[in-house]
């Protein structure tokens, strides 16, 4: 199993593409008839046989859809009123000085973790929603009706394009077909529990939050409360033949100048300050698991807000464009080939599971196990037992 990095397991002699045929290194589990079908296959493997030569084409990404959710879980299609804005001049003259309440742990409360993490969250109504707009107004969109997509949060498909670089976290999904769209469906527990995290953890996971809160409110000169409402993309685009369609809570955006009504969306991340950070592998770690995401939804802006580990105060603000930050990534680091890597991993998964699993209106489980790096794709019969009560109905 691969810890944290690929690069002993990239071969240096070109394999033979790791193909779906009956040749393939996938196992199938015997079963009779009317038993479960069942499929597993090793991320080493997969690794292992990554046609080099091969590139994944990728389509340009398309915004299809966008949707607000109030703090009472309304769901409205094509509303941008939660979306929050920052601004360029506020980013340029941040000091921690002039800045008042710059204390990322203000107003601390588990019970905003409590709601951030409800299993609420985990609805699928605002997709839906969002792609069934589409479909009833195609001439509006001058498009096709959305069929035949893979289909879900940004959160769930990251970690799949992610497994060949980090994979020490176990993966549980449902696959479930609707309206000609396969969905990708978070199957583990997301209400986060006090008792399970040490109060220091709890803490970096509000200050996370709380960025976000205080660089809108300062921008705007608001006084915005904390809570659950959000703003989501909904970005369709192909890897190869393999149409995907996202969706992505988005942090905020920034125009391009004051008086312009065009904006780009960004992605704002905490991290602990240093002067320098040429050589924190910890920093670069995190800059390639933030170009992933926002590879995947179409997020160009990046702001890092960072932060005095001890007290939590907010010392500086670091902005960058994503493809800058992948030009930094191939230049200096050694995560200059992964992006290439996890995208040609992330299309052989899609096709690994469209592939095996066909169109049927059965539910299917998607598993991997982090302790000895499998993947396991798994015929379902019932709902019973799943942890996710979310499944569209």
């Amino acid at each position: 199993m691969i810890q944290g990095t690929i690069a002993s397991t990239v071969p240096v002699d070109e394999l033979s593409k790791l193909s779906l045929d009956k040749n393939d290194h996938t196992h199938q589990k015997k079963s009779n008839s009317n038993e479960q079908k069942e499929y597993s296959i090793f991320v080493s493997d997969i690794i292992k046989n990554l046609d080099k030569n091969k590139a994944v084409r990728v389509s340009d990404p398309i915004e299809i859809a966008t949707y607000s959710r109030s703090h009472c879980y309304e769901y409205s299609v094509n509303d941008k009123s939660e979306l929050g804005f920052v601004s360029n001049a506020t980013i340029n003259s941040f000091r921690p000085t002039s800045a008042t309440n710059n204390n990322l742990l203000n107003g601390y409360n588990f019970g905003i973790l409590e709601e951030k993490f409800s299993v609420k969250n985990w609805s699928l109504e605002g997709l839906v929603k969002s792609i069934d707009y589409c479909n009833d107004n195609v001439e509006e969109y001058r498009t096709s009706k959305l069929t035949g997509n893979i289909v879900g949060f940004r959160n769930s498909l990251f970690k799949l394009f992610m497994l060949p670089y980090k994979n020490r976290e176990s993966l549980d999904y449902i696959l479930q077909w609707h309206e000609g769209n396969l969905y990708v469906i978070n199957n583990e527990d997301q209400d986060i529990e006090r008792k399970y995290y040490p109060e220091n953890h709890l803490k970096f996971i509000y200050s996370g939050f709380k960025f976000e809160n205080f660089l809108i409110n300062m921008s705007n000169r608001e006084n915005r409360e904390m809570d659950n409402s959000q703003f989501c993309t909904v970005v369709k685009r192909k890897f190869n033949d393999i149409s995907v369609i996202i969706r992505a809570e988005v942090d905020c955006a920034i125009k391009r100048n004051p008086s312009s009504n065009q904006y780009e969306y960004v992605e704002l991340k905490t991290h602990k300050y240093k002067r320098h950070y040429d050589f924190d592998s910890n920093y670069n770690a995190k800059l390639f698991l933030v170009w992933s995401q926002c590879f995947l939804a179409n997020i160009n802006q990046i702001i890092f807000g960072l932060r005095n580990n001890s007290n939590f105060n907010l010392i500086a603000l670091k902005k960058y464009h994503r493809n800058e930050v992948l030009y930094y990534l191939k230049q200096n680091t050694p995560y200059g080939s992964f992006d290439e890597i996890c995208t040609k991993f992330y299309y052989f998964i899609l096709n690994f599971i469209l592939t095996k699993i066909g169109k049927d209106d059965k539910l299917w489980s998607l598993k991997f196990d982090s302790y000895v790096g499998k993947l396991t794709l798994k015929q379902i019969d019932s709902k019973i037992g799943l942890k996710n009560p979310n499944l569209i109905s």
